[in-house]
């Protein structure tokens, strides 16, 4: 059996060609997919939403990085945003967004500017305009990214 695989905008189509040569088509939205799908050169690599750790905007490209390694994308944190379980996914500053499964603690200086740590070891900052997020954090309400 042959399988091609594309992306069009918000979906994920994938064509398989059974042993008479009939073409037969599934499509699904990326939002509702367990996985996030990554190309990688010639092969598609599925990742589940839950071993993301954070996701680290770079002008029209995301790192998104999962244990100890990452993978580039080029769409915009604003992209990826929409496909994410908001419930799990936090903006911690205006170019990323950690999964709230992954703190590992919450810390501040004596400027009151809070930094996170997630479970892979890396501490982020916590920007002031989106310390609203933290709070529901703290109080284990998680606000939408």
């Amino acid at each position: 059996m042959k399988y091609i695989f594309s992306f069009v905008g918000n979906f994920f189509i994938l064509c398989y060609f059974e042993s008479n040569g009939n073409p037969e088509f599934r499509t699904f939205k990326i939002s509702t997919m367990k996985n996030i799908v990554f190309k990688k050169g010639n092969k598609f690599l599925f990742v589940q939403r839950d071993e993301i750790d954070f996701i680290k905007a770079e002008r029209n490209y995301v790192r998104i990085f999962v244990k100890d390694e990452y993978f580039v994308e080029r769409k915009t944190l604003k992209d990826i945003e929409a496909e994410l379980d908001n419930d799990k996914f936090i903006r911690v500053n205006r170019s990323i967004i950690i999964n709230s499964d992954r703190i590992k603690e919450i810390s501040y200086d004596n400027n009151y500017q809070y930094y996170v740590t997630l479970k892979c070891g890396k501490s982020l900052k916590w920007g002031k305009k989106y310390i609203g997020h933290l709070h529901s954090v703290l109080r284990s309400e998680k606000k939408p990214v």
